[in-house]
């Protein structure tokens, strides 16, 4: 959530021939940490976040989910 908007991951292409493997979606694993230390914002892009060191096997990068809707 980012106030009251809801945020989707991009999770990548339903094409890509590793997306069967059941280790392609990525887990958020923060270790407790604060929300500011595994989340920051993507310049030029509104309401876009990725996470830092807390995506595995990579990081994600959150939009609004009414952009994913269109």
């Amino acid at each position: 959530m980012y106030g009251p908007l809801v945020l989707a991951g991009e999770l990548g292409p339903l094409e890509d021939p590793e997306a069967s493997n059941r280790l392609y979606t990525p887990v958020m694993i923060t270790n407790d940490k604060p929300l500011n230390e595994w989340l920051e914002p993507v310049a030029g892009k509104f309401a876009t976040f990725r996470t830092v060191n807390a995506g595995y096997p990579r990081n994600v990068e959150l939009y609004l989910f009414w952009l994913f809707a269109v």
